[in-house]
């Protein structure tokens, strides 16, 4: 599910994974390819920020998803 929210939107996913320094991070550069793809002439640049901010928030959320099997698996070990 948090997949789907960070192709949709990429802010709210690192926020909802724990991350909210890299969520403001992202919602800065989410907020200028939006207003990019509001305007004729950054179509374009707009769009190609959204795929970075896109593809930020799917390599985080793997990476928080991954951080939690790891502390699981470790606790299961003690």
């Amino acid at each position: 599910m948090l997949y789907l929210c960070a192709l949709i939107l990429p802010p709210l996913a690192l926020f909802l994974s724990g991350k909210p320094f890299q969520g403001i991070l992202n919602l800065l550069l989410w907020l200028t390819s939006v207003i990019f793809a509001i305007t004729i002439l950054g179509f374009t640049i707009g769009f190609v920020l959204w795929v970075i901010c896109a593809v930020h928030a799917i390599f985080v959320v793997h990476s928080a998803a991954a951080d939690a099997r790891t502390k699981a698996l470790l606790a299961a070990m003690k």
